[in-house]
Protein backbone atom coordinates (compact mmCIF):
# COMPACT_ATOMS: atom_id res chain seq x y z
CA UNK A 1 0.00 0.00 0.00
CA UNK A 2 1.13 3.58 -0.70
CA UNK A 3 1.15 6.28 1.68
CA UNK A 4 0.63 8.93 -1.10
CA UNK A 5 -1.68 11.41 -0.18
CA UNK A 6 -4.42 12.46 -2.57
CA UNK A 7 -3.23 16.83 -3.93
CA UNK A 8 -6.30 18.27 -2.54
CA UNK A 9 -6.46 22.19 -4.20
CA UNK A 10 -8.83 24.84 -3.48
CA UNK A 11 -11.79 25.15 -5.66
CA UNK A 12 -13.72 21.24 -5.82
CA UNK A 13 -16.65 19.78 -4.82
CA UNK A 14 -16.88 16.87 -2.32
CA UNK A 15 -19.85 13.99 -2.83
CA UNK A 16 -20.04 10.76 -0.90
CA UNK A 17 -21.39 7.50 -1.66
CA UNK A 18 -22.04 5.40 1.05
CA UNK A 19 -22.62 1.41 -0.28
CA UNK A 20 -23.14 -1.75 1.51
CA UNK A 21 -23.30 -5.16 -0.44
CA UNK A 22 -26.70 -6.68 0.69
CA UNK A 23 -27.97 -9.78 -0.83
CA UNK A 24 -31.77 -9.90 -1.18
CA UNK A 25 -32.95 -13.62 -1.76
CA UNK A 26 -36.71 -14.06 -2.96
CA UNK A 27 -38.18 -17.13 -1.15
CA UNK A 28 -41.16 -18.91 -2.37
CA UNK A 29 -43.82 -17.87 -0.20
CA UNK A 30 -43.09 -14.42 -1.49
CA UNK A 31 -40.72 -13.11 1.02
CA UNK A 32 -37.25 -11.24 1.04
CA UNK A 33 -34.71 -12.64 2.82
CA UNK A 34 -31.71 -10.34 3.32
CA UNK A 35 -28.12 -10.61 4.48
CA UNK A 36 -25.17 -8.24 4.48
CA UNK A 37 -21.98 -9.71 2.96
CA UNK A 38 -19.73 -7.57 4.55
CA UNK A 39 -19.53 -7.67 8.45
CA UNK A 40 -22.53 -5.93 10.12
CA UNK A 41 -21.73 -2.09 10.30
CA UNK A 42 -19.34 -1.73 7.75
CA UNK A 43 -19.84 -0.13 4.03
CA UNK A 44 -17.25 1.17 1.67
CA UNK A 45 -17.27 5.00 0.54
CA UNK A 46 -17.13 6.50 -2.81
CA UNK A 47 -16.11 9.47 -3.42
CA UNK A 48 -16.52 12.24 -6.13
CA UNK A 49 -13.61 15.16 -6.40
CA UNK A 50 -15.05 17.44 -9.22
CA UNK A 51 -11.88 20.23 -9.38
CA UNK A 52 -12.97 23.25 -11.21
CA UNK A 53 -10.42 26.29 -12.83
CA UNK A 54 -7.66 24.20 -11.64
CA UNK A 55 -4.39 25.97 -13.42
CA UNK A 56 -2.13 24.16 -15.70
CA UNK A 57 0.34 22.79 -12.57
CA UNK A 58 -2.37 21.88 -10.56
CA UNK A 59 -4.20 19.83 -13.01
CA UNK A 60 -0.50 18.46 -13.69
CA UNK A 61 0.19 17.21 -10.26
CA UNK A 62 -3.23 15.83 -10.22
CA UNK A 63 -2.36 13.86 -13.72
CA UNK A 64 1.33 13.02 -12.43
CA UNK A 65 -0.39 11.86 -9.03
CA UNK A 66 -2.41 9.48 -11.29
CA UNK A 67 -0.11 8.27 -13.25
CA UNK A 68 2.21 7.10 -10.82
CA UNK A 69 -0.51 5.43 -8.58
CA UNK A 70 -0.83 3.21 -12.25
CA UNK A 71 -4.57 4.47 -12.59
CA UNK A 72 -6.50 2.11 -10.17
CA UNK A 73 -3.73 -0.49 -9.27
CA UNK A 74 -2.11 1.24 -5.79
CA UNK A 75 -4.10 2.82 -3.20
CA UNK A 76 -2.87 5.97 -1.19
CA UNK A 77 -4.57 8.43 1.53
CA UNK A 78 -7.37 10.67 0.76
CA UNK A 79 -8.41 13.49 3.86
CA UNK A 80 -12.41 13.02 3.88
CA UNK A 81 -13.52 16.80 4.93
CA UNK A 82 -16.79 15.33 5.03
CA UNK A 83 -15.40 13.61 8.32
CA UNK A 84 -12.55 15.50 9.60
CA UNK A 85 -11.44 16.91 12.04
CA UNK A 86 -12.64 14.17 14.43
CA UNK A 87 -13.60 14.66 18.37
CA UNK A 88 -13.34 11.34 20.19
CA UNK A 89 -13.42 9.86 23.76
CA UNK A 90 -10.80 7.52 24.18
CA UNK A 91 -12.80 4.71 26.06
CA UNK A 92 -10.90 2.64 28.94
CA UNK A 93 -11.72 1.69 32.11
CA UNK A 94 -8.49 1.83 34.02
CA UNK A 95 -5.45 3.85 32.35
CA UNK A 96 -2.90 2.87 35.01
CA UNK A 97 -3.65 -0.96 33.64
CA UNK A 98 -3.35 -0.35 29.98
CA UNK A 99 -0.35 0.75 28.23
CA UNK A 100 -1.87 1.67 24.89
CA UNK A 101 -4.88 2.67 23.44
CA UNK A 102 -6.20 3.05 19.61
CA UNK A 103 -8.09 5.57 18.37
CA UNK A 104 -11.13 5.19 16.75
CA UNK A 105 -10.49 6.27 13.12
CA UNK A 106 -6.79 5.94 11.33
CA UNK A 107 -4.04 6.06 9.64
CA UNK A 108 -4.06 9.49 11.21
CA UNK A 109 -2.57 12.74 9.50
CA UNK A 110 0.53 13.50 10.69
CA UNK A 111 0.71 15.81 13.84
CA UNK A 112 -2.76 16.48 13.83
CA UNK A 113 -3.89 15.26 17.10
CA UNK A 114 -4.09 17.08 20.48
CA UNK A 115 -4.67 14.92 23.32
CA UNK A 116 -6.23 15.80 26.31
CA UNK A 117 -6.02 14.67 29.72
CA UNK A 118 -9.46 16.29 31.34
CA UNK A 119 -9.05 18.98 29.26
CA UNK A 120 -5.64 19.51 29.06
CA UNK A 121 -3.43 19.42 26.08
CA UNK A 122 -0.89 16.51 26.54
CA UNK A 123 2.57 16.44 24.81
CA UNK A 124 3.37 13.99 22.24
CA UNK A 125 6.77 12.58 23.23
CA UNK A 126 6.45 13.32 27.28
CA UNK A 127 3.56 12.23 27.93
CA UNK A 128 2.72 9.74 25.35
CA UNK A 129 3.48 8.54 21.67
CA UNK A 130 1.40 7.29 18.47
CA UNK A 131 1.73 5.30 15.46
CA UNK A 132 -0.28 7.09 12.61
CA UNK A 133 -0.79 3.99 10.39
CA UNK A 134 -2.43 2.33 13.30
CA UNK A 135 -3.63 5.15 15.61
CA UNK A 136 -1.90 3.29 18.95
CA UNK A 137 -1.21 5.62 21.55
CA UNK A 138 1.51 4.42 23.80
CA UNK A 139 1.45 6.34 27.21
CA UNK A 140 4.73 7.44 28.32
CA UNK A 141 2.90 8.64 31.80
CA UNK A 142 -0.21 7.04 32.17
CA UNK A 143 -3.53 8.78 32.95
CA UNK A 144 -5.11 8.76 36.36
CA UNK A 145 -7.62 6.45 36.87
CA UNK A 146 -10.99 7.64 35.68
CA UNK A 147 -9.58 10.44 33.58
CA UNK A 148 -11.23 11.36 30.61
CA UNK A 149 -9.44 11.29 27.48
CA UNK A 150 -9.90 13.12 24.17
CA UNK A 151 -8.60 13.43 21.16
CA UNK A 152 -9.11 16.15 18.13
CA UNK A 153 -7.28 14.54 15.51
CA UNK A 154 -7.69 14.03 11.18
CA UNK A 155 -7.54 10.80 9.28
CA UNK A 156 -7.45 9.06 6.24
CA UNK A 157 -9.32 7.16 3.99
CA UNK A 158 -7.33 4.26 2.15
CA UNK A 159 -8.88 4.68 -1.57
CA UNK A 160 -8.24 3.08 -5.08
CA UNK A 161 -8.94 5.15 -8.63
CA UNK A 162 -12.36 3.89 -8.98
CA UNK A 163 -11.28 3.81 -12.91
CA UNK A 164 -7.81 3.64 -15.03
CA UNK A 165 -9.22 7.08 -16.91
CA UNK A 166 -8.54 10.13 -16.07
CA UNK A 167 -10.51 12.95 -18.28
CA UNK A 168 -9.78 16.72 -18.25
CA UNK A 169 -11.66 19.11 -19.65
CA UNK A 170 -10.16 22.06 -20.88
CA UNK A 171 -12.42 25.42 -20.29
CA UNK A 172 -9.67 28.07 -21.20
CA UNK A 173 -5.96 28.32 -21.92
CA UNK A 174 -4.26 26.09 -18.93
CA UNK A 175 -7.05 26.17 -16.94
CA UNK A 176 -9.13 22.51 -16.35
CA UNK A 177 -11.76 20.89 -14.71
CA UNK A 178 -11.34 17.39 -13.43
CA UNK A 179 -13.54 14.42 -12.37
CA UNK A 180 -12.17 12.16 -9.93
CA UNK A 181 -14.18 9.38 -8.63
CA UNK A 182 -11.88 7.57 -5.63
CA UNK A 183 -13.22 3.90 -3.91
CA UNK A 184 -12.61 3.02 -0.36
CA UNK A 185 -10.31 0.13 -0.98
CA UNK A 186 -12.47 -2.10 1.71
CA UNK A 187 -15.45 -1.98 3.71
CA UNK A 188 -14.67 0.62 6.67
CA UNK A 189 -16.82 1.12 9.76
Amino acid sequence: MSTAIYPVNSGFIFLEDIEFNTIVTQQESGKEKTRNKWPTGKARRTFHINHQALSQSQFVSLRDFFIARDGMKDTFYLLNPNENPVNDEIITSNYQQENTNTLIHFPIAANSQVIYDDGAALTEGVNYSIIDTTGVITWIIKPASGSVIKADYQFYRVVKFLNDTLSPQRKAFQVYDLEVMVKEDKPTV
